[in-house]
């Protein structure tokens, strides 16, 4: 949208990873500790948000999961519409399998710290759950009119998708690659060319589509956004990572098989 809107830039909270792509609780607290003392106490990131936001003079103001965004329109005393898929977890009371029980409750307790609760929400899942409160509303996955319009075919390729493209494919995963009877196309990775039968490919908007409709019926990620686009694509696929107990149980009631 950045061509054809004015663009503010916002700071960012993110995870980050060790060498072997694990999140990292104490690199991600020592890189993003700033950034919260900032949105806490109102640093120079916020207040230029602030004045970003007064001089557009909104009326509501509609946000995913940006802290600063939400921050500032509650400091500014604007109505808040909430709009983003882990709301699923927040505002909704999804299946949660035991073995993520623990973590849920810290999760969503981050989430709501960071952002409030808006007077609205929308929730854009791939899944049904049934709402907290009436001002929470559960829609479908909002696809790009690529995925709409692509159809799937029955292809030779099996497509690998990892969502840390800032580090290389782990060594197991990779020889476990080398050994499927076929071709392999992997994006998410800096790697780059052909590596025995594999396929290393940027990220991309097109191509990726028309290689998700057309590969083998098995596609690894650990992106919402891309089960989301699978399951229109009719691919069941092999989770790698640990997504929420919620999304499985999701992907399981649209048929995707999940290993």
């Amino acid at each position: 949208m950045a061509p054809d809107y004015p663009d503010v830039r916002s700071p960012a909270l993110r995870y980050v990873f060790d060498p072997d792509g694990k999140t990292s609780s104490g690199l991600t607290l020592q890189r993003n500790a700033g950034h919260i003392l900032d949105l806490l106490f109102h640093g120079p990131e916020f207040r230029a948000i602030c004045a970003a936001v007064s001089d557009f003079r909104p009326q509501v103001v509609v946000s995913d999961a940006e802290p600063w965004l939400h921050r500032v329109a509650r400091h500014l005393n604007l109505p808040r519409i909430g709009f983003d898929h882990y709301g699923i977890l927040v505002y909704c009371r999804p299946p949660i399998r035991s073995a993520d029980r623990l973590r849920y409750p810290r999760d969503v307790g981050l989430y709501r710290f960071l952002m409030g609760r808006p007077e609205r929400v929308i929730v854009s899942s791939f899944y049904d759950a049934p709402p907290r409160w009436p001002s929470v509303r559960v829609i479908g996955p909002l696809l790009r009119p690529e995925i709409l319009r692509a159809r799937p075919t029955r292809g030779d390729s099996l497509l690998v998708y990892f969502s840390k493209d800032q580090h290389p494919l782990p060594p197991h995963i990779e020889h476990a690659l080398q050994a499927v009877d076929g071709p392999a196309i992997v994006y998410g990775t800096p790697q780059r060319g052909r590596v025995g039968n594999l396929d290393f490919r940027p990220l991309s908007n097109a191509r990726f589509v028309a290689d998700l409709a057309g590969g083998k019926p098995w596609t690894f990620s650990s992106s919402s956004s891309v089960n989301w686009a699978r399951s229109r694509a009719a691919r069941p696929g092999v989770c790698a990572g640990r997504p929420p107990g919620a999304a499985i149980h999701g992907l399981e009631r649209l048929g995707c098989p999940i290993q």
